[in-house]
């Protein structure tokens, strides 16, 4: 299952999320440079992303620390 990251200094990623000894390595990622929601993140993570959402690919990120981590429901769209 794919997890919305919100990193420090307000990063946001999309990827499959493992926990590691240092924090969490997400591969398969996307940074949300856009949102393109009316609803936030939450719409995100329940419906995919909307047409207006812009994701940038960056394969794998180390975070050794996040704010929030939120489960999708649906797999994000490019």
């Amino acid at each position: 299952m794919k997890e919305i990251v919100i990193g420090q200094a307000q990063w946001v990623f999309i990827g499959d999320v493992e926990e590691t000894d240092y924090g969490l390595r997400i591969t398969n990622a996307t940074c949300v440079r856009n949102w393109g929601t009316t609803a936030g993140l939450g719409e995100i993570a329940l419906r995919g992303p909307t047409p207006k959402t812009v994701l940038d690919h960056y394969g794998t990120v180390k975070l050794s620390s996040y704010v929030a981590r939120i489960e999708c429901h649906d797999t994000p769209k490019e």
